[in-house]
């Protein structure tokens, strides 16, 4: 497995726990309006999980405008700490 797809399998993880659904269910096209457990109150648990995971912090338009997991995964490349 490359480093990439070890990369984007622990991002998957950290949202299908954080939103406590099934990992099969997590890809890049997933959302609030895929999985059940994506609401407004659960997104804010997934930024600061991905804050703690990551050892970063998020900006306001940033936490806004990821409303996907790909959303994610490209501020994540975008900051350098998820492998392009």
């Amino acid at each position: 497995m490359e480093l990439k797809d070890e990369a984007m399998a622990r991002l998957f993880e950290l949202v299908a726990s954080t939103l406590k659904v099934s990992l099969e269910k997590v890809n890049l096209d997933s959302g609030p309006s895929t999985l059940d457990g994506w609401d407004s109150f659960h997104h804010v648990h997934l930024m600061v999980a991905v804050e703690e995971r990551y050892k970063i912090e998020l900006d306001g338009d940033e936490i806004a405008n990821m409303i996907s997991v790909g959303d994610i995964a490209r501020v994540l490349k975008e900051r350098g700490v998820l492998a392009a």
